[in-house]
């Protein structure tokens, strides 16, 4: 899709996936009709999650504000029309702004669809099995006049290009691995779902360990905008051996996105 090309999604719609923007799943790449249906109730699935995640983070939102201004923090007063819609210089910072996040992005860890379980879904993918990487891009529709938006980030992003950039490393043969990036004009939506669909690579020899990184800018001239992940969903389930306690199905935080490929 063109960066210039305007995209109509349904009003009132918070959560779009890169179809509904008109992004090609993946071009050029054949997708069984089983593992089709099979993505498309999972993504329905997903998507109605994160519209409940958004509805919650809103209302949480409001409430937090709505406290600050109750505890008379100085910045309750309504402006006069036309007057600024940001604190005072040297104004305090209230607690709810350590909450508040304009824009960010996050990932979820691979999925595949072949093989049999334990090796499905998870990060030990056999080679050459689809697989599915997903980025998750986040705008907040909340204003929040004493973090300084007074105007939310999904209307001040709204119509501006945007690139997100998912990136492979192969770091068995410290060499770049596959990529791939989005561009597309910002709908005004508070969540977009970037799914990235391709075929694991096929190892030399010795397995392959990759890392995943996510980037995202928005492209026009002096823009403030832009992110890296730093948070990624954990979708396997470590079960427990000898000393080891397992882990469950978790939030990830700073550290890198890893899968194995294997023969």
């Amino acid at each position: 899709m063109a960066n210039d090309e305007i995209i109509t999604i349904k009003s009132g719609q918070r959560v779009v996936t890169a179809e509904e923007l008109g992004i090609e799943l993946q071009p050029g790449l054949e997708i069984p009709e089983d593992v089709k249906k099979s993505y498309e109730t999972w993504l329905g699935d997903f998507k109605s999650r994160l519209t409940d995640y958004l509805d919650i983070y809103v209302e949480r939102q409001t409430t937090l504000q709505q406290k600050a201004r109750r505890q008379s923090m100085g910045l309750e007063a309504v402006p006069e029309i036309g007057a600024p819609t940001f604190p005072p210089p040297f104004a305090p910072v209230p607690p709810f702004c350590a909450f508040y996040n304009p824009f960010d992005i996050f990932t979820l860890s691979p999925i595949h669809f072949g093989g049999l379980p334990p090796f499905q879904p998870g990060k030990i993918v056999p080679a050459g099995a689809l697989t599915l990487i997903l980025a998750v891009l986040w705008t907040n529709p909340v204003p929040a006049i004493p973090c300084g938006w007074g105007v939310p980030p999904t209307i001040t992003l709204g119509g501006q290009p945007v690139r997100v950039r998912l990136e492979q490393v192969n770091l068995t043969t410290v060499t770049p691995g596959a990529a791939r990036t989005f561009a597309f004009n910002h709908p005004g939506t508070s969540i977009i779902i970037l799914p990235w669909l391709f075929f694991a690579p096929v190892p030399a020899a010795n397995p392959n360990l990759m890392e995943v990184n996510v980037t995202v800018d928005v492209t026009a001239a002096a823009s403030p905008f832009a992110a890296f992940g730093t948070w990624y969903g954990d979708i396997d389930l470590d079960p427990p051996f000898l000393i080891t306690p397992g882990a469950p199905r978790e939030l990830q935080h700073d550290v890198p996105m890893r899968y194995m490929v294997f023969q």
